[in-house]
Formats: C-alpha cells, sequence, structure tokens
C-alpha cells in the first residue's frame, strides 16, 4: 500500500509551471513597444514642415537707399539672388510692376525700362513716382543684395525665410527648430508694409530732402522739380554749384548717382538757360565752366524728350532770380511821353489846329504801357498771342522795336526774358512774315529778324508751324486815333464859320474842312 504513493507526486508540478510564465510575457512586452516608437517619429515631421510654404516669400520695399540685405533683414528675412531671379517675372513689366508696387503703399506713374539689368533695379521713386523695372531676360548674377541705392529711392526685394544660402527650401532640419517664429511674418506682412512707406518718409525727410542735385521729369522746368520735392530752385546757388557738374565727367558721375546713365555728351550749348540737361537716348549736355547766374533759369522748361539736371536748395536760401523784366522794364520808359502836349500851348492858332494831331498821338502813349514782348502760342499769329495777353499787335510799333531783336545776342536775350531759350539761330529768313520765331522742341532754334526790314515785311497775321512760337511785340490798339472829332471848334458861331470860309476863298485858299467838322 505505501509503495506506489511517492512515484507521480513530483514529476507533474515542476514541468507545466515554468514552461508557460516566461515565454508569453516578454514577446508582448517586446513587439507592440517597437510599434508605438515608430508611429511617433513617422508623424512628427509632416507637423514640423507644415510652415514650408512660407519658402515663398513676399515682395518688400525697403527704406530710403536701403539695400535688399538691409530691408530683408529688418524683416527677419534675407534676400536670396536665386529667389529673388525666380520671382523676377512678377515685376518684368510696368503692368506687374505697377501692381506689386501698389500693393505696397507707393505709386508708378512713369517708367524707365532702360537700366533693367542695373544691380539696384527693381527701384522705385517715391516722390517723384518713377518706377525703374527689371529685364524680363537679366541674369541672376545682376541682382545684387547687397547694393544700396541713392537715397531718394527705395529697392523692390523679395525676402526669403532663412535656406542657408540655397535658394531652395529643401532643408527640413531648419524649418523644424524655426516653425514657431516662421508663422509670426504672416500676420505681420500686411500691417508692416504701410509703416514702411508712409512712416519712414516723414522720418526721412530732413536729410533726404536737404540741398541736392536732382533730376526733373521730362520737360520739366528746375523750379518745379524742385517745388515737387519741397525745395525751391535759387538762381545764385545753382550757379555756386555749377563747378560740380561742368565737366563730363563729373556730370556722369552726378547722373549716374542719380540712376540715369550719360552715354554721349555735347558742350557746345554749355550757356543755355536749360542746361545741363539730359535727353532720353543718355546723350548730356555739359554746363560751361564760364557761365553767368544770368544763364542758369530756373523756370525755363526742356523739351519733351529732356530731363533738366538741377540744383535744388534749402527753402531758407535767398532767392537771387532774376525778376521778369519784359513787363515791368518798359513801363516807365512810354509813362512821361504825355509830356510833349504841353508845347500846344505856345504855337499859335493855326499851328494850334495842326497840332493836336501831336496831341492825338501822345493820347495813345499810356496805352504803351503795357506794351511788351511776348511769344505766342504754339502756331499762333501774333494777333492771337497779343490779343491773349489783353494787348495788339501793330505792325508800325513791331517795325519800331526791331531793332531789340535783330541780331543773335539780342533776340537770345528777348526770348530768355520770356522764359525760352536760344541755343542755335538761323538768320536767312530775317524778313519771312512769321519771323522772328522759335521752335523750343529742336533745341532751341531761333530764326532772327533782319535789321532795318521794311514794315510791309512784319506780318501780324501770318500763323506760324505747329511747331514753332512766334515772338511778337504786343501793344495796345491805337483806338484813340477816333477823337479827331475832338478838333472841332463847336464855340464858333455859324456867321463867323461862314464868314472865315468866304476870307479863304477870296485869298484862293481852300477851305478849312476841319472848321466844318
Amino acid at each position: 500500500a505505501p509503495a506506489p504513493t511517492p512515484a507521480p507526486t513530483p514529476v507533474p508540478r515542476p514541468v507545466p509551471t515554468p514552461a508557460p510564465t516566461p515565454a508569453p510575457t516578454p514577446a508582448p512586452t517586446f513587439s507592440p513597444t517597437p510599434a508605438t516608437v515608430s508611429v511617433t517619429t513617422s508623424a512628427a515631421p509632416p507637423v514640423t514642415t507644415a510652415p514650408v510654404a512660407h519658402f515663398g516669400g513676399h515682395w518688400l520695399l525697403t527704406g530710403w537707399g536701403e539695400s535688399c540685405d538691409q530691408g530683408c533683414n529688418s524683416q527677419g528675412l534675407v534676400c536670396d539672388p536665386l529667389a529673388m531671379h525666380r520671382h523676377n517675372q512678377e515685376i518684368d513689366s510696368r503692368t506687374e510692376m505697377s501692381a506689386v508696387v501698389t500693393d505696397l503703399g507707393a505709386t508708378c506713374e512713369n517708367y524707365i525700362d532702360v537700366y533693367g539689368a542695373n544691380a539696384d533695379v527693381p527701384v522705385v521713386m517715391i516722390n517723384s513716382r518713377h518706377c525703374f523695372t527689371s529685364s524680363p531676360t537679366r541674369s541672376v548674377e545682376s541682382i545684387n543684395c547687397g547694393r544700396t541705392t541713392p537715397t531718394d529711392r527705395k529697392r523692390l526685394c523679395f525676402c526669403s525665410p532663412d535656406t542657408g544660402g540655397s535658394g531652395s527650401a529643401v532643408p527640413t532640419a531648419a524649418p523644424t527648430t524655426k516653425a514657431p517664429p516662421t508663422a509670426m511674418p504672416t500676420t505681420t506682412w500686411a500691417p508692416t508694409v504701410a509703416p514702411t512707406v508712409a512712416p519712414m518718409q516723414p522720418s526721412t525727410s530732413a536729410p533726404v530732402f536737404s540741398a541736392r542735385w536732382a533730376l526733373s521729369a521730362l520737360g520739366q522746368s528746375c523750379g518745379q522739380e524742385c517745388s515737387s520735392k519741397g525745395l525751391r530752385c535759387d538762381q545764385a546757388d545753382f550757379h555756386r554749384h555749377n563747378a560740380e557738374i561742368d565737366s563730363t565727367e563729373e556730370m556722369s558721375a552726378i547722373v549716374s548717382r542719380l540712376g540715369l546713365q550719360c552715354s554721349q555728351y555735347n558742350s557746345n550749348w554749355g550757356a543755355a538757360g536749360d542746361v545741363p540737361n539730359i535727353l532720353a537716348s543718355g546723350l548730356c549736355f555739359v554746363s560751361d565752366s564760364q557761365r553767368t547766374s544770368a544763364s542758369l533759369l530756373c523756370g525755363v522748361s526742356p523739351a519733351s524728350d529732356k530731363r533738366r539736371l538741377c540744383w535744388c536748395s534749402d527753402p531758407e536760401v535767398a532767392g537771387t532770380t532774376l525778376p521778369v523784366v519784359p513787363t515791368s522794364s518798359p513801363n516807365p520808359e512810354p509813362t512821361p511821353a504825355p509830356v510833349m502836349t504841353t508845347t500846344t500851348t505856345t504855337t499859335p492858332p493855326t499851328t494850334t489846329r495842326v497840332s493836336t494831331t501831336t496831341k492825338m498821338s501822345t493820347t495813345t502813349s499810356p496805352a504803351l504801357t503795357t506794351a511788351r514782348w511776348a511769344l505766342a502760342g504754339r502756331g499762333q499769329s501774333c494777333e492771337e498771342g497779343c490779343a491773349s495777353q489783353g494787348l495788339a499787335c501793330n505792325a508800325t510799333e513791331f517795325q519800331r522795336h526791331n531793332g531789340d531783336i535783330d541780331s543773335r545776342s539780342k533776340m537770345s536775350e528777348v526770348v530768355t526774358s520770356v522764359g525760352k531759350t536760344c541755343s542755335w539761330f538761323i538768320d536767312n529768313w530775317g524778313e519771312a512774315g512769321d519771323v522772328p520765331v522759335t521752335m523750343p522742341d529742336n533745341n532751341g532754334l531761333c530764326f532772327t529778324s533782319k535789321a532795318n526790314r521794311p514794315v510791309e515785311s512784319l506780318s501780324c497775321s501770318a500763323k506760324t508751324g505747329a511747331d514753332k512760337q512766334r515772338l511778337c511785340y504786343c501793344a495796345q490798339a491805337l483806338a484813340p486815333q477816333a477823337s479827331k472829332p475832338a478838333l472841332a471848334l463847336p464855340a464858333v458861331a455859324a456867321p463867323l464859320r461862314r464868314r472865315r470860309r468866304q476870307q479863304l476863298a477870296d485869298k484862293g485858299l481852300p477851305p478849312l474842312t476841319i472848321l466844318d467838322a
């Protein structure tokens, strides 16, 4: 009975207990754990690269005179030539550039396309609203992020987040660390642009709008250009700075600084009233080093294809520009003429009647107090030109003053006094009906009047070409001759008149018909 009990008890107990315990426990622990880790790491990149759309960047107007590096860095961004070149097609036409500039709070009204590959282009002259467009065929090497521009301009720059200089949005490591700050520019771009244009201008107005050289708009005078910048054109001050532009090298340097280039030079017209100036073709007219202050005319407008190079002074500079003398100078001279009427009281009665004709001529002298030289409108006759100023053209008066304009020097002086300039002359048509005449758009061509020409050759009614302006001597019409009835002798009785007539008949003399008036 005790023999079979010990054999079955020890064998089944140890075998089943340890086998199932270690096997199932580690297997489920290691297998699910790596799966969880792999899901976590693969889900992270989409979250951190969501701001990658930000690599498109945006257009920005820099501060006055700044480079694109300076402008973009002020926004926490960078200027990358590759990125800017990729976006060049957005501003390589007038329409496209205008749209971008308008979005940034500025305006393009005038365009210059010939400098499209310059290092600081595209660029905007905010105050004159001149926009320099970028060339559609420019190379990436022509884009210079570090180039500054003159202080009257703002560069138009494409700014991108920092890509490590590759110009690409490929690296993910940089966006992963910069993801939180990257989202900030999207909310600050719109409000940032407006302050850049509006507040910056007043804050920099003191240094930017101090006395300096400036290029006028096409066809504008220096007076207009300087006024548009809150400055003024002062003749004496202009002359003091003439030495800065009286050589080809000096003028080229100034013009280049203002954004244009001199490709050719002409020094033959250095004392002309609208010189120095530059043609749209790049031809620069250089100022004469020996010119006088009087030859620098602030009010003269050049031809429509020229820009004047102007020295604009601070408003405090005392004005020394020449007064407009043609309207005031003749006034004091004709005024004393009526004194001649005092001679009529010292002559016998017979000559008194004759001298009354002298009195008639003196009654016209007050009209001559407004007489002056004037330029008629384009294509107009002198009758029309004088009438527009409340005066009249009289051929006799015109011929009497022909000596004022019958030489090159004299005509140049008169033309200058009425706001235009004679740069070259033609003397062969001195008796033509519409001469003297000027062609302002033909580099100041003037046709001089012939000395001692007959009065018949001066036509008040002759019109001229649409590209010309007649130089006219304007006076009031001699209408006072109608006062001839005043010569009648109404106080003499009719019988006395008859007796006087008979006495003259007895002596074989003709009757004085003037007494019957």
